[in-house]
């Protein structure tokens, strides 16, 4: 009833449209499954272009500036050698003392010049012949006593009361002279072992003092401290090595010049 209704173009259309879309629906389910792994063949025309990336050259990497390594100031010492402050000088020695009477008996005898305090006798001894004269000339000589004669004399000066004592005098001056200067080495050779001795203790301390700055535990017025001590004992220390040196110079310079080396040796060896 409802074909009879519907015009013959319309019929028509409706048929043919119909079987176009059975077609269709028949050709997708019929289209055969493809098992194998092959990638399907893509046209040239759909292949993805492939970007390459851009060539552009690296830039130069910038210097890396490292921060300075700057230490914190640190007050130097006085000497400026590298001192231990756990090693100190050893203490000085009491047993080891300096003979200043073998000094003084030493320069006293080499001394160029006879010692006015005794009594000065030259003894001098001769023998002598004396021929007796001839009588005639066919006289044999005869030999007896009285032709030799042998003899010691002894010469003593004769001085007066006032030279002898002037030239005693300026002996005991020359002595007392050699004395005072043999105290003068005994003294500086004290105050040297004494300056080396606190040298060494103000050295030690003065490191210590610049060890506990840089950690922070004391103030900058402790090393200064020791340093001025430092400072002042070294003063000391050339002081006493002058006056040491002046009096070696003056109790050798007495000496006669054969013997000089040897006692100056000597006295080198005490002072040490």
């Amino acid at each position: 009833m409802l074909l009879n209704k519907i015009k013959p173009n319309r019929l028509a259309a409706l048929l043919v449209g119909f079987l176009l879309c059975s077609t269709v629906h028949a050709l997708e389910f019929q289209s055969p499954i493809k098992l194998d792994d092959d990638e399907p063949v893509i046209p040239a025309s759909k292949k993805p272009v492939e970007h390459k990336p851009p060539n552009i050259e690296a830039k130069e990497k910038p210097v890396e500036h490292k921060p300075p390594n700057i230490q914190p100031f640190e007050i130097p010492t006085f000497t400026g050698a590298p001192v231990d402050y756990h090693n100190v000088k050893p203490a000085i020695d009491a047993k080891k003392k300096i003979d200043g009477d073998a000094i003084f008996q030493i320069i006293n005898r080499c001394y160029p010049l006879k010692s006015g305090f005794g009594l000065e006798i030259n003894l001098r001894g001769g023998v002598n012949y004396k021929p007796t004269p001839s009588t005639g000339s066919t006289t044999v000589q005869t030999y007896d006593s009285q032709s030799y004669y042998a003899g010691i004399v002894a010469n003593m000066p004769l001085y007066s009361d006032i030279e002898i004592d002037k030239d005693r005098k300026v002996e005991y001056q020359r002595r007392e002279q050699t004395a005072m200067t043999i105290k003068e080495m005994l003294t500086a050779v004290a105050a040297k072992r004494r300056a080396e001795r606190m040298m060494g203790l103000y050295s030690s301390l003065e490191k210590r003092a610049q060890a506990r700055i840089s950690t922070g535990v004391a103030p900058v017025d402790e090393q200064i401290g020791y340093l001025e001590k430092v400072a002042t004992t070294q003063g000391e220390l050339d002081a006493a090595e002058a006056a040491i040196e002046g009096a070696r110079l003056a109790l050798i310079g007495q000496c006669r010049p054969e013997v000089l080396d040897e006692v100056n040796n000597y006295i080198l060896s005490e002072i040490q």
